[in-house]
This record gives C-alpha cells, sequence and structure tokens, in this order.
C-alpha cells in the first residue's frame, strides 16, 4: 500500500489550480466534505527563465496532431490555444482534450514548421512562433522561446 501511495504523490503538481484541486480530491478521500471555503485559485507558478514546451503526443498522425503545453508561468491554466502550420501566422483554434493536452484534427496539408497563439485564463496572450520545427517526431519534447 505504501508503495502505490508513493507513486501517486510523486505526481503532485507543484502550482497553479492543478495543486489546489490535488489538495482538495486527497481531502475529500480522507472524508473531509465541507471543502467550500477552499477556492480553487491556485498558487502561481513560476518556473523561472524556462520557457514554455510542448510535447507531442506519440499517438500523434497524419491526421490528428496533439500536445501536452508545459511549463507555463502564472495559473498555469491556457483559455485558448490556437496553433498556425507551415511557417505562417494564420492561427485556427485547437480543442483541450485533457489537463494541458490540446488537439487539432489535420490533413497532409498540416506541415512545420508549427507556432502557438497561447491565452491564459487571466486573458494574457503570447505567441510561441515556429515552436515546434517542420521534422518534428511525435513523443518528442520542444521549447519555445517565450513564456507569461
Amino acid at each position: 500500500m505504501w508503495t502505490s501511495y508513493k507513486r501517486k504523490m510523486t505526481k503532485i503538481p507543484s502550482c497553479g489550480v492543478h495543486l489546489v484541486r490535488f489538495i482538495r480530491e486527497k481531502l475529500t478521500e480522507l472524508g473531509l466534505k465541507d471543502l467550500q471555503g477552499f477556492a480553487n485559485t491556485g498558487v502561481p507558478c513560476n518556473y523561472g527563465a524556462t520557457k514554455i514546451a510542448f510535447k507531442v503526443s506519440p499517438k500523434t498522425n497524419r491526421y490528428w496532431f496533439a500536445a501536452a503545453i508545459e511549463y507555463t508561468n502564472g495559473d498555469g491554466v491556457l483559455s485558448r490555444v490556437e496553433v498556425a502550420a507551415g511557417g505562417t501566422q494564420t492561427f485556427s483554434s485547437m480543442d483541450n482534450i485533457w489537463g494541458a493536452v490540446w488537439k487539432k484534427d489535420i490533413n497532409d496539408s498540416f506541415k512545420g514548421p508549427l507556432s502557438f497563439k497561447l491565452t491564459s485564463a487571466d486573458g494574457k496572450t503570447l505567441v510561441a512562433s515556429n515552436a515546434i520545427p517542420a521534422n518534428y517526431s511525435p513523443g518528442r519534447k520542444y521549447s519555445s522561446n517565450v513564456n507569461f
């Protein structure tokens, strides 16, 4: 039992609303039900000089693209993600499918380099230009040159 618990504890988020949700979940598991005063505001993330990274899903293929967006400073929550293919600045929306993972249904014209327009939950927007190269590989992580 202890080994299983330790394994789960290694996945504790360090900041943002993800940390607060994690704590609420664990307190609920312990039988504490009255958590109304426990807000979902979170602890701001500050990764210092670390830039936002895009981990391309290993399941990405010629019809479906997905990436986990990591190391976002601030509350760590993105309200909107858009992608521009082929080195253009023509952005189209992506769908949030789980946590930090965003996806886009694609076709053969969707080629790198890929740029991303990210909007945080508090309305700040930034562009990570050419964050993923033309010859990207599913399962690899690529660092951008920006962060909130």
